[in-house]
């Protein structure tokens, strides 16, 4: 019963919060539902995929091939192995 209780608690405290400070998009700041993200800005999200940089993730245009660096990386390689983002 206690448990019921706690989950009742939480879910009137989450309430009086969204309704105090409604949560936003991240990008746009418009009121979501409960997303980081708006579906518009969602939708203009941009992933990130190869060929890209073998040390920082930074994407290229064209495929160099397999273990390529980008100029940075290879003017003076990072002092971690590998870093990756998502999206652009």
């Amino acid at each position: 019963m206690h448990d019921a209780a706690g989950s009742g608690i939480a879910r009137a405290i989450r309430w009086g919060l969204d309704a105090l400070l409604p949560p936003r998009c991240l990008v746009c700041g418009r009121v979501v539902e409960s997303e980081a993200l708006c579906a518009d800005c969602w939708r203009g999200l941009r992933f990130l995929a190869r060929p890209v940089c073998e040390a920082c993730g930074v994407p290229f245009e064209a495929d160099p091939g397999p273990g390529a660096l980008c100029g940075a990386c290879a003017a003076e390689r990072p002092a971690f192995a590998r870093a990756r983002a998502a999206f652009v």
